[in-house]
Formats: structure tokens, C-alpha cells, sequence
């Protein structure tokens, strides 16, 4: 009986239906409280739910029972993450490749925490690495798509993007990467369909509902430009970034000067008050952005876990 149940949280826990897998778990959990696999999938759970204290408080438990569980360093390394301990979640991610050398789940971990510490080319070795042990595994092909896309190789994540949904045509991830990818490239029609097919998937699917809000900000008259260029800045590293946007207000400024010293008074003038424009425009954009994303995402919100 216990197995059955077991076998239901677990299955629970992968469709995002935490609620029941957490109902299940305290079951078993009352039968047999020292089972550290049971407290590691509850801690699990409680962290898809963004229950931070309740996870750590079950995985502390978890690992004082069962201190060498890949499974269990896993979930550490993911509350880790969570709390932005990004070399602390390497290191137990380390920890766990010793215990499973072939856990592609830790391999992709790394890469997001090497790419958010702006180690891309580490980034891009860990998921070449999962590509190896798992070569048609969706999740990693997804994974390999979403790292060229959030670099700006776009033709790159369109063909791992491809693969994916060769793999799996139904997959949701990979239909929300294509449709991302669709987007960037300018091709709308197909970007809507794939983020449809995506929400008909998983009408919950975040992502999925974040690429269609998108669909319709970029066409949007008023956002569509701020989308764009904000699109292209953001697939840029932080220096990079911030190196473009100091360079745009020098050379405004520059502008405005050089004009100023020829003679040219009003010029200068209105160079300088586009230059506010620009900053204004961008500074109401974020917000108008930000607040239209979630008028889209409360339409859907059909499930208590999303």
C-alpha cells in the first residue's frame, strides 16, 4: 500500500500537483517517520511551492537520516539556489555527480547557476556535458536551446529547438523555447501557435502564458519598440549591457555638445531633451510591461499551484 502511494506522490509531484503528492507523503510519512526519501520528496514539493523554511526544515531531517542521497543533495542544491547560495549549490551539485556521475539533473543545475554568475562558457560545458550522457533527452535539448537564446544565437537555439520537438512534439518546454525563438526572429504566426499549443498543453504553464503576453506586447503600438530593443539588451551579459547604455548616453551627450560649439543652440537642445525621452520612455515602459504581464496571467490562473 505504502509503494502504491508513494509511486502516486512521486507521480504527483512531477505534474506539479504538489497539494496531493504533499496529502500522500504526510500518509507515509505517518507510518514510517525515519524514511529520509519520504521527508527529500516533501521537502521537494514544499519548494515547488516556494515554502523555503518548511523545505529546509524537511531536508534537514532528510539528510541527517540519509547524508549520501544524490536525490537529496539534488533537492539542497535546488533550495540553495533558490536562497541565491549559487556556489554552495555547485558544490552539492559536485557532490551529487560523485555519488551519480550520469545525473543529467545536476549537470543542468550548474549550467543556470554558472550562467546567472555570468561563467557562460561553464554554462555552455555543463549542458554539452548532459548533451553527452542524455543525447535525446528533451529536457536537456531544451535546456542547450534556452542557454543559445538567452545569448542571442538565435539560429543556433532554433535548430536544438527543432530537435527537441522532434523528440517530443508535445512537449511543452520545447514548444514555449520555439515559440520564443519564433518571436525573436519575427515570425508572430508561428510563435502564437506554438505558445497556444503550449497553454493547451498546461493552461497553468507560466512560461507558456509569459510567451503569449509577449506575442501581444510586441504588437502592442506603444511597447512593441521598448520589447524589442529590451529583448536584444537582455540577451546580452550584464557588462556588455551596462558598456551599451553608458556608451548611448555619451555619445547623446557628445551630440549635444559638439552641436552646442558649432552654434547650434536649439539642436542641442533637442538633442538633450530626446535623450530624457529616451530615459522616460523606457522608465514608464517597465512598469506598463510588468503590470499588462500580470492582467494576462491572472486570465489563466486556473490552478492553486500556479
Amino acid at each position: 500500500m505504502d509503494d502504491y502511494k508513494l509511486e502516486q506522490a512521486w507521480r504527483c509531484y512531477h505534474y506539479g500537483q504538489t497539494d496531493q503528492a504533499i496529502e500522500l507523503l504526510k500518509e507515509l510519512l505517518g507510518n514510517n517517520p525515519n524514511d529520509a526519501f519520504y521527508h527529500g520528496l516533501l521537502s521537494a514539493c514544499l519548494l515547488k511551492q516556494k515554502r523555503l523554511h518548511a523545505a529546509e526544515y524537511e531536508l534537514k531531517i532528510a539528510l541527517s537520516l540519509d547524508p549520501e542521497s544524490a536525490f537529496l543533495l539534488m533537492t539542497q542544491a535546488n533550495i540553495q539556489y533558490c536562497n541565491n547560495h549559487f556556489k554552495q549549490a555547485i558544490d552539492s551539485c559536485d557532490e551529487a555527480l560523485t555519488l551519480d556521475p550520469e545525473l543529467v539533473e545536476a549537470l543542468l543545475l550548474k549550467s543556470r547557476l554558472h550562467f546567472d554568475m555570468e561563467k557562460r562558457e561553464l554554462a555552455q560545458s555543463c549542458l554539452q556535458q548532459a548533451l553527452s550522457l542524455a543525447p535525446d533527452s528533451v529536457s536537456v535539448l531544451t535546456a542547450l536551446g534556452e542557454h543559445y537564446y538567452n545569448i542571442g544565437e538565435l539560429q543556433n537555439s532554433f535548430e536544438i529547438a527543432s530537435e527537441a520537438l522532434r523528440v517530443a512534439p508535445q512537449d511543452e518546454d520545447a514548444n514555449v523555447l520555439m515559440g520564443n525563438v519564433q518571436l525573436a526572429l519575427g515570425d508572430v504566426n508561428d510563435a502564437t501557435y506554438h505558445a497556444k499549443f503550449a497553454i493547451c498543453q498546461n493552461p497553468s504553464s507560466e512560461e507558456a502564458l509569459k510567451l503569449f503576453a509577449n506575442i501581444k506586447m510586441r504588437k502592442n503600438w506603444f511597447l512593441g519598440l521598448w520589447w524589442r530593443i529590451n529583448s536584444k539588451i537582455s540577451g546580452m551579459s550584464n557588462i556588455k549591457s551596462s558598456m551599451v547604455l553608458i556608451s548611448g548616453y555619451l555619445l547623446f551627450n557628445l551630440l549635444a555638445t559638439i552641436l552646442s560649439d558649432l552654434g547650434y543652440g536649439d539642436l542641442s537642445l533637442i538633442t538633450s531633451y530626446a535623450w530624457l525621452s529616451i530615459v522616460a520612455y523606457s522608465w514608464i515602459c517597465l512598469p506598463l510591461y510588468n503590470k499588462q504581464l500580470e492582467k494576462e496571467l491572472q486570465q489563466f490562473s486556473f490552478n492553486p499551484d500556479f
